[in-house]
């Protein structure tokens, strides 16, 4: 071949690769117009579906106003409730606080930002529901009720077009909605009865498929009938909740910035599912862990904190005993008395908005200068415990390395809290016969507490405020508040009589008459071996617990505690679902933690 033809042959080839390119790069460039068309077209599906759901929410509440100025309702209450529920998992990802407010536990609350200050009074379907359910409806209240609903409607319709709604946002919240779904919606805790439930049960799972269709496979929605079909069967529900999880949970990403819940998480049984270091305060570079936990350890168990020298935290969160002493109330530091209260235990204390029985401390590390500075505990001055604390030269060695970001000053007031608060936040039990199970993995958990479970789910509606999966007050579905309860817990006098406590819990500290006799919703993991009960150690036996809470309460004792939470009347169980709730609660024993 001649140098001319192999030039032409090269130029040739050279054409033709720049327009193969120009091929390819214009179909690649048509291929991403194509895909960005499609995620317009969605974006634009989504806000119109959420906009025209809104319209037609509104118009329920409009239908429910004409019912309630006539003075008769019928299924006005359900259709709105179940209008709102077709969209209220996008109305809680993008607005909580309106969330709250149209469909809020019906009790009053503080506001986070000032503890003790601002009440929040209770608004929406649920304060409705129970103005509903008086055998005189006070027909003012409930006018008042909706048209506030009203008006905070139209404010928010007015701001919601400035309201991305891409398709990440709609993964995410779905996904905040499985984890309702599994821990709220099945035990009743927002709606008025079981049936109810069911029906708002079936328009979540619904919404999920109308937003999500081209992910959420429609064999899953046939399958619906027949699981609402055994309603009562919550393992069953929680089986098919998850199935929306293992095909949402990939598509998350972390949208609510700093949280305690970790979305990526295959289970919310999973011990990595919630951040245990979420609700510390030190901001103390968290490098050093495990030697931070050692350290930690040792001060826990270490007399040279208190004021006599005499006590330890292990003196009354003894580790045998599952971090409790067993004691109806709590040794103080002088011979032969008690303090006013129970010693709960430590174990899962890390998942926690609030501490102490009566929430006045917002971490651990408040919470321990309570202990200290408290004349019938440690009696100490935190001058005095970090001035100890450098006189021994062990601590000096330890602090020195673990918290040399310090500079000269590595033994102080927060690296000490940090040190104690790094440790108790390592107790956490996840090992249990019922969590095993929860997560697919051997188990010998029994038939009869795999019934106590759905009892305790449902019928027995401990789950509306021992929240899975840490059966505390720590509320789902983001896991940053700890609620408080008034259960009407009784004292006893020497004859075994029940009697108004005299504790009045909260409201010692924040003198709101909403607050009486309100106290923190304790953990009941390990809950078999911490007896005695309640926060004046009243009940020695689960029996007991369970003969009061089947018996309404204080309340349903004949006792006159205002602003009761928990229902008065009977919860009808007989005694083999009483004995059945106690496997379960047997079951969430991991005893692993005693040898940790």
């Amino acid at each position: 071949m001649s140098i001319v033809n192999q030039n032409g042959l090269k130029s040739s080839l050279k054409y033709s690769l720049i327009a193969f390119t120009l091929i390819l790069f214009g179909c690649h460039t048509t291929v991403l117009q194509q895909n960005e068309n499609i995620e317009l077209d969605r974006h634009s599906q989504y806000q119109e579906a959420y906009q025209q759901s809104l319209v037609s929410f509104k118009n329920s509440i409009v239908k429910l106003q004409e019912a309630a100025e006539k003075g008769f309702i019928t299924t006005e209450y359900d259709d709105g409730l179940l209008s709102f529920h077709s969209i209220g998992f996008l109305m809680e990802y993008f607005d909580n606080s309106l969330y709250a407010l149209i469909n809020g536990a019906p009790v009053y609350r503080e506001d986070e930002s000032t503890p003790g200050a601002q009440i929040v009074s209770p608004h929406g379907f649920q304060v409705i529901a129970e103005i509903l359910a008086d055998e005189e409806i006070d027909f003012k209240s409930l006018n008042d009720e909706i048209l506030l609903m009203q008006h905070q409607l139209d404010y928010y319709n007015k701001t919601i077009n400035s309201t991305q709604i891409d398709e990440q946002s709609v993964i995410n919240a779905a996904a905040n909605l499985i984890i309702r779904l599994e821990t709220l919606t099945i035990t009743d805790f927002e709606n008025n009865g079981e049936a109810l439930s069911k029906r708002v049960f079936e328009v979540q799972i619904k919404s999920i498929h109308q937003y999500l269709d081209h992910i959420v496979s429609d064999t899953l929605l046939l399958e619906l009938p027949s699981i609402l079909a055994n309603y009562d069967d919550k393992l069953s529900l929680i089986h098919y909740i998850n199935q929306y999880k293992l095909i949402i949970t990939p598509l998350t990403s972390n949208f609510l910035g700093v949280s305690p819940v970790n979305q990526k998480a295959a289970n919310i049984y999973d011990e990595h599912f919630l951040e245990a270091t979420y609700f510390g305060n030190s901001g103390i570079n968290k490098s050093f862990q495990p030697e931070k936990i050692a350290l930690g350890k040792k001060l826990f168990n270490d007399p040279l904190l208190s004021h006599n020298r005499s006590f330890s935290c292990a003196s009354c969160h003894q580790p045998n005993l599952f971090f409790t002493d067993g004691l109806k109330l709590s040794n103080s530091n002088f011979t032969n008395t008690s303090l006013k209260r129970n010693t709960p235990t430590v174990i899962h204390a890390s998942y926690q908005s609030k501490y102490m029985y009566d929430g006045r401390s917002a971490s651990l590390e408040d919470q321990m200068l309570h202990v200290f500075n408290n004349p019938k505990e440690f009696k100490s001055s935190t001058t005095d415990i970090v001035k100890r604390i450098k006189e021994d030269s062990s601590y000096v060695r330890m602090f020195s390395i673990l918290y040399h970001d310090m500079v000269s000053n590595a033994i102080n007031l927060n690296s000490v809290t940090d040190a104690l608060a790094t440790y108790i936040r390592s107790l956490t039990a996840h090992q249990s016969p019922f969590d095993k199970y929860m997560r697919g993995e051997p188990s010998n958990w029994s038939l009869s507490a795999q019934n106590g479970f759905n009892l305790f789910m449902g019928k027995a509606k401990c789950g509306s405020c021992h929240f899975a999966p840490t059966f505390s007050g720590l509320a789902p579905p983001f896991y940053k508040e700890s609620e408080l309860e008034n259960i009407g817990v009784p004292m006893m006098d020497e004859k075994g009589n029940w009697l108004m406590d005299t504790d009045y819990g909260r409201y010692d500290f924040y003198p709101n008459k909403a607050f009486m006799y309100f106290f923190k919703t304790p953990t009941l993991r390990n809950i078999a071996m911490t007896a005695p009960y309640m926060h004046n150690g009243v009940f020695n036996t689960l029996e007991e617990v369970m003969e009061f809470y089947n018996n309404g309460g204080g309340v349903g004792h004949n006792l006159s505690y205002k602003n009761q939470t928990l229902p008065t009347d009977s919860l009808g169980l007989n005694e083999s679902e009483i004995t059945d709730i106690i496997q379960f609660m047997e079951s969430l024993t991991d005893a692993t933690i005693i040898n940790y």
